[in-house]
């Protein structure tokens, strides 16, 4: 018989949206100084970024905000991204410990502290073709209508306002800011509830080896239980 975790629920409503996180910033990298009104440009200048990603390391602070009840959750940690073969490790270090194991095929929601681990089937997860040109790392600007937006932040003069051709319940818009070397700073992601989505990006390290592998997963004494979505 199948055990349902006390956590899986929200994880119901949030897994989207954070792996949605993790490949934007798979998808997003700096480049030289331009134009911050010329948006053609900048979008161009990203896309020749995006080739050259092979891995990275950033720790994040994430806001997560439900509109009708006004709540907000804040959560710290760390991710480590590796483009070839395809592995993500989000690890959620603050409020409470929750690490997520993505390669091309899976994905393990790992709670530490109760030594149980929920196993997804990546296809089983994301439905959407959206989502799936996302991770195999076909997404686009095109598939945006993309605006140049003020920002009000001096540290991050970039800002662009992103609407999808193709709405999800997902996503509906998107922000996003850039410092002014196009270093993407903060990530801001609404759904078709007006829900906030909201992750600041901070240390981030690129194209560097890591010491040891940050994607191992020990499944020594952990609980699988299969899980569809």
């Amino acid at each position: 018989m199948l055990i349902i975790h006390k956590k899986i629920p929200f994880l119901d409503k949030l897994l989207l949206s954070t792996i949605m996180f993790m490949l934007f910033i798979t998808t997003i990298l700096f480049g030289k100084s331009v134009d911050v009104n010329d948006v053609d440009y900048v979008i161009k200048n990203i896309n020749a970024k995006i080739k050259e990603i092979n891995n990275f390391h950033v720790e994040f602070l994430q806001e997560l905000e439900n509109s009708n009840l006004k709540e907000k959750e804040i959560r710290k940690g760390e991710i480590y991204f590796q483009k070839s073969p395809l592995r993500i490790r989000w690890e959620i270090k603050e409020p409470e410990r929750e690490i997520f194991f993505i390669t091309e095929s899976k994905i393990f929601d790992f709670f530490p502290e109760d030594k149980v681990a929920y196993m997804y089937d990546l296809k089983d997860i994301l439905k959407s073709k959206f989502l799936i040109r996302f991770i195999s790392g076909k997404w686009s600007f095109d598939e945006f209508v993309v605006e140049m937006e003020k920002s009000k932040d001096k540290r991050y003069p970039v800002k662009l306002k992103l609407l999808p051709k193709n709405p999800e319940p997902s996503v509906v818009l998107v922000y996003l800011w850039c410092d002014k070397n196009y270093l993407i700073r903060k990530i801001e992601i609404f759904d078709f509830f007006n829900n906030k989505n909201l992750i600041v990006f901070k240390k981030i390290s690129i194209n560097k080896k890591f010491k040891k592998s940050p994607f191992e997963f020990d499944t020594t004494g952990i609980k699988i239980l299969k899980r569809k979505n």
